[in-house]
Formats: structure tokens, C-alpha cells, sequence
């Protein structure tokens, strides 16, 4: 069996993971020891003294130190050996414990799997575990059978007619209305039956009268085998608020090929008056485990053994018929065979790179250009013309910034304008210094150059100069026709002037009002021909300016590219409160009217990637499922805002109360 690596996996209930004690526990074949180190953050190391091999777990802990029961190597709990007790005492260099990456959620303890960077966006969201009672209860069963079939038991729940008869089902119920959708990679079964007879378990919870209920059976399935059930019965005809039911997770984490660990939780509510009381809690206890123990796991263990046993004697696994209850499991299915080939492929680029300030020149009045190299030598990504980075200051702040070169030094040359006010980003570029340090993504590229386009025309409005000298100079070493127009209050606030000046296409136009900026773009654009292109960075009246003139001398529909530094429409005047649905997860994030969608997501522990904050660049593109959209950025074309299909997180809005998302 193969599983799927980079992603988490539940290994214990926080409260297994006591002071002083270690657990050891198997999962996906690799044998773990769990702990808390002196501060009470979980701790998880391969279970194995790197000596002998002796599992560590069968020594001895006391709090910082774990000391091997087989000759007594000591490891603190990070895996490093801290004392040697034979000889001189000499630690040798390998003799060190492989430690994991672990986080605790939602009472549970998490562990990163794969080898690539962990992706906290991943982590399963089981909020309803955050706010348990005295009805709750935390299982772990080791079951002997492989975790995919506990899967598609799960989400072909048609199978409680008949092996569950009178626990958690019955033959009424075989009439049952499923629906299962799939979001994103979120699958969603929902079983609906109409007044059928009560399945035992829950008639003792109601009405314990066996009076005719309506039952559901909701499933939400996450990779790889996180599951959210919500599960009751209710008066017929009647809200099931009204009725009683149980809301449990199902964690499935593969110890190997063929067992399984399975966590689960039961919350119950709506409990029948006189009901709550520690024997009917240990009856109900009883009853599940039963259904687990002494129905599933036998049934699925001999499916398990048939299916080994024809694979064995037909040098294949058979294939199952499918019936019109199997949709969730091969959807599921699906998923995982998709996740697991990207899992198997390279891993993607890292967002970040870590650099440094390797020089700093003085461009013009406020302007400052920055020249960065990566920290460790290596050259940087190379970018394209028009083409941009993110850069990302100390504490965190991240702003963006068009490449002034086309990178094949292996080196980014950024110009920045200090402005005022400053929301802090220009005013931290001009506070560095050379050798500080910093971080840039990968080039994108928002902003490109017309592919067979015969003539150029670039347009600058000030520091909108930074996407276009890179432009001129990719298009002058290339034997393209291209001209520029840089616009600007005076020749002291012309970056990059000495190269400027000596370009024969280069015009500077300085100290112009609006009315004389006009009457300069429409010489520059008078009479387009064929296979003309024009380009304009700027402040955004220059470059409504130059559609506008665009427009009137009749330039064609898309020969007329920009890039603006600050979005229209995002002001947050009129904004509604909304709520933003997650497709994958299921869950439900508020947006009040003072705060973006990007930052109601960031602050749920959504984490999606961003980068200007103002509808610009397209980072933060979202998938929407449903829902109408206020669109605020300058990203999207109309065509694609007509569509509905995808919004920029970090201004636009739900239009009602509510938009879905691919997230």
C-alpha cells in the first residue's frame, strides 16, 4: 500500500501524552516515540537508540533525558545524543535520534509525515473538539484491517441495514435519499430517510417508544482519512434541532498496510431528560464499541482476506462491482490516487529564498535601488520583463516590487520610492542597509510583454519606470522597435537617468499638468498600426489617461496593457458582513464590515498566498464554488469577474450574505 506522506496524521489524544511517560506507537509503518519535553510540547522521535537499534521507549525518561534500557546512551528530547556512559565518554557524531515535526490541535496531537516543508493550511479542522462536555468521549481502537477499507465503510453507509440491523440501522432505512458532493477535495454524504422505524441506539436517546423518526447521516471526508459525522433522528416532518444526535469524528491513521489506528469522538445532544447518566453513557460506549469491534472489524477483515487471497491465486486485485451507494467511495478514491501522484512528484519551489541587501544606490529623489543576492551564493530564479517579486522584511512584512533587469546575473535590482504616508513598506526598504537581510519569492510575471506585437510604446508615470526600463532593455537588445515616455515632476526625480538619456527613444516629459500630459499622449498615440503595443506603469490618472486616449484615437481591444500600484474600488465604504463557506473543510468564516476576506481567513488559520493587498497581482486568486462576488481589484478581466468563478481574496467581497470557496 502506498499512503500519502506530505500531509498530517493524528497519532494521540493529548491526554495520552503525560509528564515522565513515553508512548510508543506505529504509524504508517515507522515506529514512534511520543512525549512531552520539560516545557509540555509534544515530542515525537523515531523509536530506536541509533546504537543497537533497541527501541528507546523501553528505557527509561525522566522529564528532559531518555536513557536506553539496552546500554544506556541518554537523548534529550530532541533527538540529540547528550551523554555516553562507556569509555571516555565520547559521543559519536551519527549518534542522534531523527526527531519529527509535531503541533497540537484540537486536543489531539499532529504529526508531518512527508519530507517536503510542512503546510500548516493542511492541518484537519475538528473545531467542534474544542468545545467538548461531559457527553463526549475519546476512543482509540488498533483495528486489524487497512485503513482504505474503513474508508469506504464509512461512506457507503447503506451497509447498517444489514450489519448493523437494529444498532444503527434497519431494512426501512434501505429507502434512503444520498446526495454526496464533492468540493474541492472535500466529499460531503448526506443520507436522508423519512419515518422509518428508530434504530436502536437512538430510540433509547428519544423517545424509547419506537415511534416512527426521520434519521440523517452526514459525512464530510478530508485527505487522507479525516472524517466529520453528523448523525441523528428527529420527529418526522419536524427540524432536526428538535430531535437527538451525535456529532463524532472518525481519524483513521494507518499503523501499517493492514492494521489501523482509529480515533474517534462522540459528542451527543438533544438526550432524551433522565437519559445522562454514567450507565446509559457506558451502555451508549458499549453499543459503539460493539458495532466497531464485533461487526466492522470482522466484516472488513474478511473482505481484507478475500480480496489478499484472489490477488494471490489471479495475480491481481479484483475489481467491485459498483452500485449507485458507492459515489462517495469513488470519489474518495480519486482524490487520494491524484494526491498521492503529486505526492510522488518533485516538491513544489519554497515561496520564500533568503537573501541579502548587496548593495544599495541612491536612483533619485526618494528612490532607492536595491540589489539582492541570494544569502547561500546561489544564483536567484531568473524573472521576464514586466515581471515582479515579493519581498519580505523583517517581522514579516511583505510588499511587492517590479524587477528593474531581466535577473540572468542571478541577482534582483528593485527600485523603491519612499512615499508618505508610508504604510511601512517603503519606508523599512529605505531603512536597510548592505548585508541586512532579507526574502523574495520567485519572479511572476503579470505584466508581460505582447507576444507578436511589431512596435512598443511605454508609457512611465514616475517610479512606474521599474517594470518598463526592464522592458526597453530586453526589447533594445532584441532589435525590437520600442519607444518610451517617462513622465515626471523634474529631472531630479528621473531614476536611472544616465542610461536614459542616452537611449535615442527615450523622451522625457517633466513638470506637466494634466492637460499638457494629455496633449502629449495624444501625438504618442495617434494613428496605431497594425501590431502595435502599449504599455503604461503609473499613478492611476496617467493610465486612465491612457486608455481613455487609447480609446478615442481607436486603438484595438487588448493592445493596451497596465500596471497599477494602487487598486480602485477596494475602499472598504458600504461593506457588508458576509460569511465565507470552505468547500474542503466544511467550515464557516465570518467577515465583518471592517476586515477583509484574506484577513478573516488568515485569522481563522486559512492560510492562503498573498501578496500586494490591493487586488493587483493575482497571488490570492480563489476558486469560488457559489455565491455572488463584489469584485474590488484591477486583476481580473470583466469576462472573468462576469463569470463568477474566482475572486481576489484580499478585497473582494461576497455580494449577499454568503460565497463558497475552493479552500
Amino acid at each position: 500500500m502506498e499512503f500519502l506522506r506530505n500531509t498530517w496524521y493524528l497519532v494521540a489524544w493529548s491526554g495520552e501524552l503525560t509528564p515522565d511517560t513515553m508512548l510508543s506507537r506505529t504509524v504508517l509503518e515507522r515506529p514512534l516515540l511520543l512525549t512531552r519535553d520539560a516545557d509540555g510540547r509534544p515530542v515525537a522521535l523515531d523509536d530506536r537508540c541509533p546504537h543497537r537499534f533497541a527501541p528507546l521507549s523501553r528505557g527509561r525518561f525522566d522529564g528532559r533525558t531518555i536513557t536506553c534500557g539496552y546500554h544506556g546512551l541518554e537523548f534529550d528530547t530532541s533527538g540529540a545524543c547528550v551523554r555516553n556512559p562507556h569509555g571516555a565518554g565520547v559521543v559519536p557524531r551519527a549518534a542522534a535520534v531523527t526527531a519529527h515535526t509535531v503541533v497540537e490541535r484540537h486536543g489531539a496531537v499532529w504529526w508531518w509525515a512527508g519530507d517536503r516543508e510542512p503546510d500548516h493550511g493542511l492541518l484537519p479542522d475538528f473545531g467542534t473538539l474544542d468545545a467538548e462536555d461531559t457527553t463526549t468521549r475519546r476512543d482509540h481502537l488498533v483495528m486489524d484491517v487497512p485503513y482504505d477499507l474503513i474508508v469506504d465503510n464509512l461512506l457507503d453507509c447503506s451497509h447498517t441495514s444489514f450489519l448493523h440491523d437494529g444498532i444503527l440501522g434497519n431494512s426501512a432505512m434501505l429507502d434512503t435519499a444520498t446526495t454526496v458532493r464533492q468540493d474541492g477535495d472535500t466529499v460531503n454524504v448526506v443520507r436522508e430517510s423519512a419515518s422509518v422505524p428508530p434504530p436502536g441506539m437512538f430510540d433509547m436517546l428519544f423517545h424509547d417508544d419506537g415511534a416512527p423518526v426521520d434519521t440523517w447521516t452526514d459525512f464530510r471526508w478530508n485527505a487522507p482519512s479525516h472524517l466529520l459525522l453528523d448523525v441523528g433522528v428527529t420527529t418526522p416532518g419536524r427540524p432536526r434541532s428538535e430531535g437527538v444526535g451525535y456529532l463524532g469524528t472518525h481519524i483513521l491513521t494507518p499503523e501499517t498496510a493492514s492494521t489501523t489506528h482509529y480515533f474517534t469522538t462522540a459528542s451527543r445532544w438533544g438526550v432524551r431528560p433522565g437519559t445522562e447518566t454514567p450507565q446509559m453513557r457506558l451502555k451508549i460506549s458499549d453499543l459503539r464499541r460493539f458495532a466497531f469491534e464485533e461487526q466492522d472489524e470482522p466484516m472488513i477483515r474478511a473482505q481484507h482476506a478475500t480480496i489478499a487471497a484472489f490477488a494471490r491465486c489471479e495475480d491481481t486485485a479484483p475489481e467491485p462491482v459498483l452500485l449507485e451507494t458507492d459515489s462517495g467511495v469513488v470519489r474518495w478514491r480519486r482524490i487520494m490516487d491524484r494526491l498521492i501522484a503529486e505526492d510522488r512528484g518533485p516538491a513544489p519551489r519554497p515561496r520564500w529564498t533568503p537573501a541579502v541587501v548587496a548593495g544599495i544606490t541612491e536612483a533619485a529623489v526618494g528612490i532607492r535601488v536595491l540589489h539582492l543576492a541570494a544569502a547561500d551564493g546561489s544564483p536567484l530564479p531568473p524573472g521576464e520583463p514586466g515581471g515582479h517579486v515579493d519581498l519580505r522584511l523583517a517581522g514579516g512584512l511583505v510588499r511587492q516590487y517590479s524587477l528593474c533587469d531581466d535577473s540572468r546575473d542571478g541577482r534582483y535590482t528593485l527600485a523603491v520610492q519612499r512615499e508618505e504616508p508610508s504604510r511601512g513598506g517603503s519606508a523599512a526598504v529605505h531603512a536597510l542597509r548592505p548585508g541586512d537581510p532579507v526574502a523574495v519569492s520567485a519572479p511572476r510575471n503579470t505584466f508581460p510583454l505582447a507576444a507578436g506585437a511589431t512596435r512598443h510604446v511605454l508609457v512611465a508615470g514616475g517610479i512606474g519606470i521599474t517594470p518598463l526600463i526592464a522592458m526597453l532593455r530586453a526589447l533594445r537588445a532584441a532589435g525590437e522597435s520600442v519607444e518610451l515616455h517617462h513622465f515626471a515632476r523634474s529631472e531630479a526625480h528621473l531614476p536611472f537617468l544616465d542610461e536614459l538619456a542616452a537611449d535615442p527613444a527615450t523622451i522625457h516629459h517633466l513638470g506637466l499638468d494634466p492637460a499638457g500630459t494629455g496633449a502629449v499622449l495624444d501625438r504618442v498615440l495617434a494613428s496605431p498600426g497594425a501590431g502595435d503595443h502599449v504599455y503604461v506603469c503609473g499613478p492611476a490618472g496617467l493610465i486612465d489617461a491612457v486608455h481613455d486616449r487609447a480609446r478615442a484615437h481607436g486603438w484595438p481591444a487588448g493592445t493596451v496593457h497596465d500596471e497599477r500600484f494602487v487598486a480602485t474600488g477596494t475602499a472598504p465604504a458600504g461593506a457588508r458582513r458576509f460569511k465565507a463557506v470552505l468547500g474542503r473543510s466544511g467550515r464557516t468564516v465570518e467577515v465583518d464590515e471592517d476586515h477583509t476576506l484574506l484577513e478573516a481567513l488568515t485569522a481563522a488559520g486559512v492560510d492562503v498566498p498573498s501578496s500586494c493587498g490591493q487586488g493587483i497581482c493575482g497571488t490570492c486568486v480563489t476558486p469560488v464554488l457559489g455565491g455572488a462576488v463584489d469584485h474590488r481589484d484591477t486583476y481580473l478581466t470583466d469576462d472573468e469577474r462576469a463569470a463568477g468563478d474566482r475572486l481576489c481574496v484580499c478585497v473582494s467581497r461576497a455580494a449577499g450574505s454568503e460565497v463558497q470557496l475552493d479552500l
